[in-house]
């Protein structure tokens, strides 16, 4: 195995690499339809678009975990995309439906782990590189295998929190599996409070490599003029339409400010999930359907068109607001609505270090309904006020990574392990 330069990229001959993933919401409509259009999760298609490049031989699994996602009975490969081998969808179909859904889970788990067992038989890669929602397998094959592993953290989730503090019999084995012997850990670094789960839960001496996100290489370019309508204020909602994003506070605080203010709001959500359906329903019930614009998937590469077109932005996420769709609304210099940091969990500690208070509204907590309505009220109606707070987030933007450096900065850390692991 050897390197050589290529492009912007340092190619490595002969390196196969094995890509386990569940299957993220922002890829489920790629796949459905079989044609690569990703709708998310641009940390994830955007390093396997380059590895297709870079390798000689990549194997992508994806996994179904979730028990309501039912489009695939059965397992299946396919072909998608830039991608010259077919991508294997591992399903969370069940054989056994007398048992508990918690010994269910563990014979789905085994499944999936004898398939990517068999797999690493079969095409013995140089490296293999999986999630969270795949640590059962990937800290068992850590521990078997002598092919280097890397553990994806996507951010710090309550369960994984939750882990390292109990000592009920799942914890016990979540730091188990936590603790194994992988050759390197690659973090997310969304707010989610990394450093103190890194510090608990990692096996100590293991490299631990925390990467912000990038975001699309935009800023300096030249946009179409949009027709915005004028002394209309558009505010902008951009994730899972769940409650660990603050999704239903989004809305309420919405309602409420359009009650408070002569100024004309207007509300655009973008995003799928679990209360989609019910938050729609509430805005017409109460009569204020018109103030709303529920958009279920948008293209990632389109998300900047709503961008441009939006005066507010606000992310009440639950744990951690340095997410992909915030960065880019940084990077697209939006006055924003964020909630304070938690410095008990260590959550949003980096963003405190990032925007000054004077380039971001803060509000007490993703539930501080009348603290967010009184910031739409008060920026709606201060133009002043959000074309300050732009100028400030700007200097900020301009430090930000584009997308093209933070894969590079990713594929470096992978060609380099590959290489020492020679």
């Amino acid at each position: 195995m050897w390197c050589k330069n290529f492009g912007n990229f340092t190619k490595i001959n002969l390196m196969k690499v094995l890509y386990i993933s569940r299957l993220f919401t922002g890829l489920e409509q790629s796949v459905i339809d079989q044609k690569w259009n990703p709708t998310g999760v641009p940390t994830i298609f955007r390093l396997l678009e380059n590895l297709e490049k870079e390798c000689d031989e990549l194997n992508i699994v994806f996994t179904i975990k979730d028990r309501s996602f039912n489009l695939f009975l059965k397992d299946c490969k396919m072909n998608l995309g830039p991608f010259s081998k077919k991508i294997m969808i591992l399903s969370n179909k069940q054989y056994i439906f007398f048992i508990s859904k918690k010994i269910q889970k563990l014979f789905l788990e085994f499944r999936h782990t004898i398939y990517l067992f068999k797999t690493i038989l079969i095409c013995k890669p140089d490296l293999i590189y999986f999630d969270h929602a795949n640590i059962w397998s990937g800290a068992l094959i850590s521990r078997v295998f002598k092919a280097p592993t890397i553990f994806r953290v996507m951010g710090i989730y309550p369960i994984m929190r939750s882990a390292i503090h109990s000592n009920n019999l799942r914890s016990k084995i979540l730091k188990w599996l936590y603790n194994s012997p992988f050759k390197a850990v690659i973090c997310t670094q969304d707010g989610s409070g990394i450093e103190k789960w890194l510090t608990k839960a990692i096996r100590p001496g293991i490299i631990v490599h925390k990467l912000i996100n990038g975001v699309p290489d935009f800023r300096n370019k030249k946009f179409k003029n949009y027709n915005k309508i004028k002394d209309l204020i558009t505010i902008t909602f951009i994730g899972k339409i769940e409650h660990s994003k603050g999704a239903e506070q989004f809305i309420e605080s919405g309602i409420m400010a359009i009650e408070k203010t002569l100024i004309r709001l207007k509300f655009v959500v973008i995003g799928s999930g679990s209360l989609r359906d019910n938050l729609i329903q509430k805005v017409v019930n109460k009569g204020y359907k018109k103030y709303f614009n529920f958009i279920e998937r948008v293209p990632n590469k389109n998300i900047i068109d709503f961008l441009l077109e939006t005066d507010i932005y606000i992310s009440l996420n639950r744990y951690g607001n340095l997410s992909n769709s915030n960065l880019e609304a940084i990077a697209a210099k939006k006055c924003m609505i964020i909630p304070d940091s938690q410095p008990s969990l260590g959550i949003d500690l980096i963003i405190d270090e990032m925007l000054s208070k004077n380039a971001v509204i803060r509000v007490k907590s993703p539930d501080d309904l009348e603290g967010i309505a009184n910031a739409i009220v008060f920026l709606s109606e201060n133009s002043s006020k959000r074309e300050q707070i732009n100028n400030e987030i700007n200097k900020v933007s301009i430090k930000l990574k584009s997308w093209k450096h933070r894969i590079k900065e990713e594929i470096d850390i992978l060609n380099s392990i590959v290489m020492k692991s020679v």
